[in-house]
């Protein structure tokens, strides 16, 4: 009696770990040209491109396009193989069209080269975005988007999910060679031990990284940068051009280490009194929020539009071929001893929602209080709340589909007025 329990465990834990998996499915549309790229058009599809190109089938000069967002439906039981590794790297084209992969789940801290793309050598990823649904976390070489990238570029693509590893770790790319970076953001956590980038990890020789920006909380122990970690151009110039770094949660500088390379037009909130320039220049989020800080960014080319209410970026510029979808929690406004309103945006995709909100703690705790929205405006005014502590919240909608969060903000309200005895000390009585 007891071996025949034992057989069927068996069967019952292989049959739900085999049932989490996607099965790779090659596609069907397309040649694989610049007109007709062979379309993407599942979690199957995405899987047969990991499968081959780590088998070694590179797709040098070939050109693949998604049709649709791609939920990978990662877990522990479930995570991803990322497209390509040193040895077997990417040479094709991708073009995200516009659309995000969600539920990419990667967690192994001996992996290097994690990310949905591991190693990409002279090939092009474009119009492609990684949701708040994901989940980074690998060694060394890591990145939202791509793990390391020698040659080719990166545009037109962001990361809003946790990325997190040792050694150049990136929101968008965790190692740049040779290669331009344009038109990106990051506003997911960012974190890892050296070099670590909102934007990329590490740049190095003619790594040059154009019109973006990072609002996503950035740490590390050593050459950490709200926009690259280390920049460095060797014997050949590396750029960062039209860039900048906005967030009260980052306390790094615009780029933790720059050799040899040209900053033009770059900017940085001042965090806790920083005050150096040596890589950008120092503003005021407020100054980041006003016209003439967009009319700046444009000077050159017209790549920035404004963030006008109801903000998708809390009111920092944001980028013109970038499609802002889905849902955004934003600072809090009217911060003060005991109330905060909290703000929150959503930009629909076809989904009808059924109710919104906020989630929000003190920072200390782990317990969120759910607060409900019922009128038009994404906003809450929270009362009663304690002078002088750290808050954390998120925005939330709840469709057909299920509860989707927006990123994590922080506010701290202020501290309480002195009373008028405030201050005066201890008296000694005779």
């Amino acid at each position: 009696m007891k071996k025949v329990v034992f057989i069927i465990g068996i069967i019952v834990c292989h049959f739900v770990a085999f049932s989490t998996a996607v099965i790779p499915v090659s596609w069907k549309k397309g040649s694989g040209t610049v007109e007709k790229p062979f379309l993407i058009e599942s979690a199957g599809n995405l899987y047969f491109l990991a499968v081959q190109v780590n088998k070694g089938n590179d797709y040098k000069n070939v050109y693949f396009c998604l049709s649709n967002d791609i939920d990978l439906k990662g877990s522990m039981l479930n995570q991803w193989q990322p497209i390509g590794s040193n040895t077997q790297p990417f040479r094709g084209n991708f073009d995200g069209n516009g659309f995000e992969i969600e539920n990419l789940y990667i967690k192994n801290h001996t992996l290097d080269y994690a990310g949905l793309f591991g190693c990409v050598h002279g090939g092009n990823i474009e119009n492609l975005g990684i949701s708040i649904l994901n989940y980074v976390a690998g060694r060394d070489y890591v990145g939202g988007i791509v793990a390391y990238q020698m040659g080719g570029n990166i545009s037109n693509c962001y990361n809003k999910a946790p990325v997190s590893g040792k050694n150049n770790v990136g929101g968008i790319a965790g190692y740049q060679y040779n290669t331009t970076i344009q038109s990106c953001y990051n506003i997911g956590t960012i974190s890892g031990n050296l070099y670590v980038g909102g934007i990329a990890g590490m740049g190095y020789v003619k790594a040059n990284i154009y019109n973006c920006y990072n609002t996503g909380r950035v740490d590390g122990e050593n050459s950490v940068g709200g926009i690259v970690g280390k920049i460095d151009g060797y014997n050949s110039k590396s750029r960062l051009n039209n860039c900048y770094q906005a967030s009260v949660l980052n306390k790094v500088e615009l780029i933790g280490t720059g050799i040899s390379v040209e900053i033009s037009n770059c900017y940085y909130t001042d965090v806790e009194g920083l005050q150096n320039e040596r890589f950008g220049n120092i503003l005021t989020n407020e100054q980041m929020k006003s016209d003439s800080f967009f009319t700046r960014l444009n000077a050159l080319e017209n790549k920035w539009i404004q963030d006008k209410s109801p903000y998708v970026n809390s009111g920092y510029p944001i980028l013109a071929s970038i499609k802002y979808e889905g849902i955004f929690t934003n600072e809090a406004t009217d911060v003060q001893q005991k109330l905060a309103n909290l703000q929150g945006n959503f930009t629909q995709k076809n989904e009808k929602i059924l109710q919104k909100g906020f989630e929000y703690k003190t920072a200390d705790t782990s317990q969120f209080t759910v607060v409900f929205v019922d009128t038009e405006d994404f906003s809450h005014k929270l009362t009663d709340l304690t002078p002088h502590t750290k808050y954390e919240y998120k925005a939330f909608i709840i469709t057909d589909k299920g509860k989707v969060f927006g990123r994590n903000i922080e506010f701290s309200t202020l501290a309480e007025k002195c009373s008028d005895e405030c201050g005066h000390g201890h008296h000694d009585h005779d």
